[in-house]
């Protein structure tokens, strides 16, 4: 009996209602401004580098070179970086003798508006129309005119110029058509600054030991008044008093000539410049003109020989945005065209049209190379060029126009006007960089090189220096998988490695209020630690990372309790 009531006073076992405890590992991606993200996306940054992706670690730090009054634009070369400022052109820090009157010009020229490529020893700058030589450092002009005077006289003197038909040249072993002059009309003029009794300053032009053309050069013979008389007349012998043309070239122009005689030579009014093969390319209205074989200053060779200069009009719609060579060809880029320039010499050069996205109007600048493809930012976004259609690969992030960009050994890195984005062509996301302003950037020799507007050139290595690496941080998309997904987030843990010397703080905002610390650690022996943040309930939780110097954040694993999708 006693039995029987002791099993009627026994309950029923309850089964155990408590919710599971799952984790999950969050790794860090790419930028996607686009709904929905995933947790672990980034959404900005301060001094972060993609260089150990999926981790979040520190940019190497700025190390400044020198200071430029009134920066404008960069170009890197084999010795160094050319800047141009609005005061001058500085090779490194040698500052370049100004032909008269460009400084005027270096004031009125905007960033955008100059054309920069490099051929050989020459680095060729539009719209000034000047080719800079790095050898010996001084500046020449692609348009020159030299005034040889008349042939007429009535004072019994020598008269300036003399026309020779046909004759015999014995050094050379062959016939010309010479004209011989007085040595100094052949030299090349430079302005002098004198001071005159008054006290002012003058510029007077003196004519330099230098000649103003050399054998292979391309002239027109004009008259006093601009006329042509012969076009495109290529010099094939010269000394201090002869030049030298083909044989019968100037007969039937010049043998009856007696006035004032001028050779002129001119490059064309290009808006966009490339170089590639050797030779500049580049575009005047509708027209591809392409320079003599390793020569800027020649535009208009057209001897029928493999190094000469190369023209050709297309009939498509729209300006010319830009020019780059890609591979085996050059791209001439509209908006909604590209043109392709294949072939190694004029006698068979062909173009071939193809309706793509081109490059946007005014972003000639964000076109750059990274291992085998070309990036350009387009209409529609930031394009990938690999010698077939080109690709859209900014649908997942808003900055689609790019002032100017450039490619390092794998990222594409672009400036937006506010921040730096980087493309990591190898994992193919998009990363924010920094918040620097800048007006030019260039790449070279494995380091990349910034300038900035107050003037200050900077050099940021490939290889990192935490003893002067500074602060940074790095913020990720807030997290709103919590309440719609029946989750309640006990703790998350975020591993990272802190090196002596260094700390992280952790700061979280629930459903986008206030940010506030939640963690902060200094550095001591470089061990891996897990760090506990303790979120509240929330519908949606934002997490951002505080570091300075080698802090190496590996992933945040999360640990939340599911609740049952009954209600």
């Amino acid at each position: 009996m006693e039995a029987e009531v002791v099993r009627m006073m026994q309950m029923p076992s309850l089964r155990n209602t408590a919710y599971p405890t799952e984790q999950s590992i969050v790794q860090f991606s790419g930028m996607n401004n686009r709904y929905p993200v995933t947790a672990g996306t980034i959404r900005d940054a301060d001094g972060l580098s993609g260089a150990q992706m999926p981790s979040l670690s520190a940019l190497p730090a700025q190390t400044e070179i020198r200071t430029y009054d009134n920066p404008v634009r960069m170009y890197p070369y084999s010795g160094g970086v050319l800047c141009i400022t609005q005061d001058g052109i500085f090779l490194n820090d040698i500052k370049l003798t100004l032909p008269h009157g460009m400084e005027q010009q270096l004031r009125a020229t905007e960033a955008d508006e100059y054309l920069i490529a490099g051929i050989n020893t020459q680095i060729v700058v539009y719209p000034l129309k000047i080719s800079i030589s790095v050898t010996d450092k001084k500046i020449y002009s692609l348009d020159t005119d030299c005034e040889l005077g008349t042939n007429l006289v009535t004072d019994g003197t020598e008269p300036n110029w003399t026309l020779h038909l046909n004759e015999w040249v014995e050094s050379e072993g062959q016939y010309f058509d010479l004209i011989r002059v007085q040595k100094s009309k052949l030299l090349r003029v430079v302005w002098v600054r004198f001071h005159s009794k008054d006290g002012t300053i003058k510029m007077l032009p003196m004519r330099s030991s230098e000649q103003v053309y050399k054998v292979n050069d391309t002239v027109d013979i004009c008259d006093e008044f601009g006329t042509v008389l012969v076009q495109s007349a290529t010099i094939r012998y010269m000394t201090d008093t002869e030049v030298g043309f083909y044989a019968n070239s100037l007969k039937a122009a010049l043998e009856y000539y007696n006035g004032k005689l001028m050779f002129k030579r001119t490059a064309p009014s290009l808006t966009t410049l490339c170089e590639g093969d050797n030779r500049l390319w580049g575009t005047e209205g509708n027209t591809i003109y392409a320079c003599a074989l390793g020569d800027p200053f020649n535009w208009h060779r057209y001897d029928g020989l493999s190094d000469d200069s190369y023209a050709v009009s297309v009939a498509t719609d729209g300006d010319f945005t830009a020019a780059a060579h890609y591979g085996t060809h050059i791209c001439l880029f509209k908006e909604n065209t590209i043109h392709k320039v294949y072939g190694s010499k004029p006698s068979n050069y062909q173009v071939v049209t193809v309706t793509a996205p081109g490059v946007k109007t005014g972003c000639a600048r964000s076109v750059a190379t990274v291992g085998a493809v070309l990036y350009f930012c387009g209409r529609d976004g930031i394009y990938a060029y690999d010698g077939d259609a080109p690709e859209c690969l900014s649908a997942n992030i808003d900055d689609t126009t790019i002032p100017f960009a450039i490619g390092t050994a794998q990222h594409y890195v672009a400036y937006t006007g506010e921040r730096l984005l980087a493309f990591d062509t190898v994992r193919k996301l998009w990363l924010p960089v920094s918040h620097d302003w800048l007006c030019d950037m260039v790449y070279a020799g494995g380091e990349t090189f910034l300038l900035h507007p107050n003037g200050i050139l900077t050099r940021r290595d490939e290889h990192i220096d935490y003893t002067k690496t500074c602060d940074w941080w790095v913020q990720l998309e807030d997290i709103d998988d919590t309440t719609p997904a029946q989750k309640r987030y006990q703790k998350l843990l975020v591993q990272a490695v802190i090196q002596r010397n260094a700390w992280l703080r952790i700061d979280i905002r629930m459903d986008g209020g206030r940010w506030r610390e939640v963690s902060a650690t200094e550095g001591t022996r470089g061990a891996m630690l897990s760090l506990p943040v303790y979120p509240n309930r929330c519908n949606s939780l934002g997490i951002r990372f505080r570091c300075h110097g080698d802090v190496t954040i590996h992933s945040i694993t999360r640990c939340y309790t599911s609740y049952s999708e009954r209600r």
